[in-house]
């Protein structure tokens, strides 16, 4: 397609992805080398792109567009590089996007007779051929941010000691901590299946959660403030987990994802509470109350352990609500699932 006899996609030294160079067509190993050792220090055709400001992105350019032919032909770049190396005239492209593109790369061709250079029409055949380039360099730019951000969020999350995972819109799980794979292997009430989603066992329960992350998706991030909470219980064992929910912000995407933590509920919520929930206002019998039910236990089993009615329950959680200016147990579970881990929940 081209008049050249080589070609050169490279990544400038340095970079944010310092590389080097990537991608070599019939350039030889002492090519290489010699680039990398010594000469490319004294790239005058760089050097001349900044200088002249023709390093624009997108921008296609001829060698004799970058340095003046007289300079040129005494250069040590021309004259121990560029003729042993068998690469004399250069027709350059610059792959970035913008002036703040993160991934600088170029796309250089050439020829070894020093005398021919490349036409107008050449330029225009890479013009063509950088659009398609520039758009495969964004894919893999994006892939490579990607990749590092989940790698960094799923490290900060293991070392926090809870259970995290990323979901988008469509409750696809885009990444789960180690502690989230070990509370969703079995389909126990909620669970990662086999297309890669969050589903719940009871069909009321995943009407739910879709309710809820369609809610919280259209609020803006708001950093690590829940937006959303829901309680589900484990038919295995009857213990409950809280989930809580929060926009996130700062992805390299523009897909929205929903950040989820999982908190499995347990006695030792309400052993823990009992004397904190009474600082926050609650007699002694609402305290305990509150810890039952804050721990997962349905308002129907704690009547039981506590030996008063149903009715009584749900009478005193009317009380217990307006105190603690909340209006579903899922708050309260959160509530008592902070006082547990000794945090002061705001109100």
């Amino acid at each position: 397609m081209l008049r050249a006899d080589s070609a050169l996609l490279f990544t400038p030294m340095n970079s944010q992805y310092d590389d080097g160079i990537e991608v070599i067509i019939n350039s030889d190993e002492w090519s290489v080398k010699a680039y990398h050792d010594h000469f490319n220090k004294h790239d005058i055709w760089y050097s001349g792109s900044k200088i002249r400001k023709l390093d624009r992105p997108g921008n296609v350019v001829l060698g004799e567009e970058l340095v003046d032919d007289e300079i040129f032909q005494k250069s040590e770049w021309f004259n121990d590089f560029l003729i042993p190396s068998g690469q004399c005239r250069l027709l350059g492209a610059n792959l970035d996007f913008d002036h703040h593109a993160s991934i600088p790369a170029f796309l250089n061709f050439y020829n070894k007779n020093k005398f021919d250079s490349f036409s107008e029409d050449d330029k225009k055949i890479v013009k063509f051929l950088i659009q398609h380039m520039q758009k495969a360099f964004l894919m893999r730019a994006r892939r490579r941010e990607t990749l590092k951000a989940k790698a960094l969020l799923e490290g900060a999350f293991n070392a926090d000691g809870k259970s995290y995972l990323i979901l988008n819109t469509n409750l696809h799980i885009v990444m789960k901590n180690s502690i989230a794979i070990d509370v969703l292997c079995k389909k126990d009430g909620l669970y990662a299946s086999s297309d890669g989603r969050l589903r719940c066992t009871r069909r009321q329960d995943g009407e739910r959660l879709s309710k809820m992350i369609t809610r919280v998706s259209a609020v803006a991030p708001l950093g690590h403030t829940t937006i959303g909470d829901l309680i589900f219980h484990r038919p295995s064992d009857g213990r409950a987990v809280l989930l809580q929910a929060s926009a996130m912000e700062n992805l390299p995407c523009q897909e929205k994802h929903i950040l989820v933590s999982l908190t499995l509920l347990g006695a030792d919520h309400s052993r823990v509470s009992i004397a904190a929930l009474r600082e926050l206002g609650l007699s002694a019998s609402e305290a305990r109350l509150a810890a039952i039910i804050g721990s997962g236990i349905a308002p129907i089993d704690a009547a039981a352990e506590l030996n008063i009615s149903e009715g009584n329950v749900r009478t005193s959680l009317k009380k217990i609500f307006a105190k603690l200016e909340i209006n579903r147990q899922s708050e309260l579970a959160v509530i008592v699932t902070k006082l547990a881990n000794g945090r002061v929940p705001v109100r």
